[in-house]
């Protein structure tokens, strides 16, 4: 069993093992039961739970894109609940917490607030079964709070919490759909029925491949041990994960001081786990290699050694250029010199290699996508699907955000929009600027031999997590006049 968190790389996987091995794969993948299942999460949880039945559909078998929808649909909730009850508990709540309620619904601060919420939903509302009038729910509002949760400073924040989930949960009552996150809560319910017990032998698998483990969230990594066939034999799962590409407190913070009850294997009940660590890097030059690393030491800058891990890599490839960091006056004049940089560097490199743009910034990756001039220069990538469906024949360059990408290499990575102002102020900042940091590694990552960032005076300059590498000549600061000229 090969399970992964997106379609696109699912998809990805399947190619691979029919290049790699024609007719056995063929064989592995296509037959009545065939020996190798590579599936999404949502896909496998779909088969087993037969929503159909009750004329229910998923929101979407794909992670990421199930995660944007839900987004979708708690912001519309946000903002019925704002013209209603949210007078009655404004007053209890902190300013940081009432200033995300009132951020515009397409803002950077209320799509960092939605994820927020969301994880609130699925690894504590959902996974401990808090609905309207049971005990549990009034114990939630007076509980000491874990680290890896959302931070909610007072009583009225988590009753609006607990209101915009009733509101989520009957939304999605309304459309006849069922959230990705509820369906992992059923699927684990499953998991430990009679009806699984009695169904494991033949249903289960005798050993899981996870790939991209720091994208599945705590609720969803306590699946894997029960899909093997066996509940006594030692656990045959493998798992690959880089935990800075994680855009979740989720993930990162179950190691901690609490490790007794929170100890992420613990909760997977995986037993004793070996870890390999691979220091070789074979994606990019040693030039890049030094950049990732001072990136790396500039956050978080404590001592948070087990979930933020020293970065190790060695590259094995010939050296390149060093990376440069650029900073434009505004969004307009990113777009200006970035797309027409990227259009001459695709010409430069022909069939020889490819170029990405890749944008840091949601709520800006949109505004470039409105932008007509240059339209038919590039293609854009909105999704992880839409990742694993480019043509390799084209000779446009890409533009896309780094989480639609992930897994992708490209010769030339152009990543923009690494702003100061990305990352808010308040009690929530920390999390933010882990997130953003996740992005901006995970972006640099993608580029093989040349690396540029890019910043706006408009929204705050370069971010501070560029400053080490200045500081180290890890990166040059150039001019807009130096890159306009090639």
């Amino acid at each position: 069993m090969f399970l992964t968190h997106a379609s696109a790389t699912a998809e990805a996987i399947e190619n691979l093992v029919i290049e790699m091995e024609p007719e056995a794969g063929l064989e592995f993948l296509s037959s009545e039961r065939p020996s190798l299942v590579v599936s999404t999460l949502y896909s496998l949880a779909n088969r087993q739970m037969r929503y159909d039945l009750d004329e229910l559909t998923p929101v979407s078998l794909d992670g990421h894109e199930g995660r944007l929808f839900q987004a979708d649909v708690l912001n519309d909730v946000i903002e019925e609940y704002k013209r209603g009850d949210w007078v009655a508990y404004k007053s209890g709540c902190s300013q940081p917490f009432v200033a995300y309620m009132a951020a515009e619904r397409d803002s950077m601060e209320r799509r960092f607030f939605l994820w927020e919420m969301l994880n609130e939903f699925a690894c504590v509302l959902d996974a401990e079964g808090i609905r309207g009038g049971n005990a549990r729910r009034e114990q939630y509002l007076s509980e000491r709070r874990k680290g890896w949760m959302m931070f909610l400073q007072t009583k009225e924040e988590r009753e609006v919490t607990l209101a915009l989930y009733d509101r989520f949960r009957l939304m999605l009552r309304e459309m006849k759909a069922i959230g990705g996150d509820q369906m992992v809560t059923d699927f684990l319910n499953h998991l430990d029925s009679f009806r699984w017990e009695a169904t494991r032998e033949t249903e289960g698998f005798d050993a899981v491949f996870v790939d991209e483990l720091h994208l599945f969230n705590r609720q969803e990594r306590m699946i894997f041990r029960h899909l093997l066939r066996s509940p006594t034999q030692n656990p045959a799962v493998f798992m690959a994960y880089d935990a800075k590409q994680s855009p979740r407190d989720t993930f990162l913070k179950l190691p901690s001081a609490e490790t007794k009850q929170l100890d992420f294997w613990r909760d997977a009940k995986l037993g004793k786990v070996e870890k390999i660590e691979l220091v070789e890097v074979f994606r990019y030059t040693p030039q890049i290699a030094q950049t990732l690393a001072r990136i790396d030491e500039s956050f978080p800058g404590q001592d948070l050694d087990e979930e933020w891990p020293k970065y190790s890599g060695v590259s094995k490839i010939e050296d390149g250029q060093i990376p440069t960091v650029c900073t434009t006056r505004s969004t307009v004049a990113t777009y200006t010199l970035v797309f027409q940089r990227a259009r001459l560097l695709q010409r430069e490199l022909g069939k020889d290699g490819r170029v990405a743009v890749l944008c840091a910034s949601n709520e800006l990756f949109k505004r470039y996508l409105d932008f007509s001039e240059l339209r038919d220069s590039f293609v854009a990538i909105t999704s992880r699907d839409e990742a694993s469906s480019i043509s390799h024949s084209t000779r446009k360059f890409l533009f896309s955000m780094p989480e639609f990408v992930a897994g992708l290499q490209f010769d030339t990575v152009l990543l923009i929009d690494v702003n100061q102002g990305e990352v808010p102020d308040g009690p929530y900042s920390a999390a933010a600027l882990r997130k953003f940091v996740s992005q901006v590694y995970l972006g640099a990552s993608r580029a093989e031999r040349r690396l540029e960032f890019y910043a706006a005076t408009e929204h705050g300059g370069i971010a501070a997590l560029l400053s080490r590498a200045v500081h180290e000549k890890a990166v040059e600061v150039v001019g807009e006049a130096s890159l306009s000229k090639g």
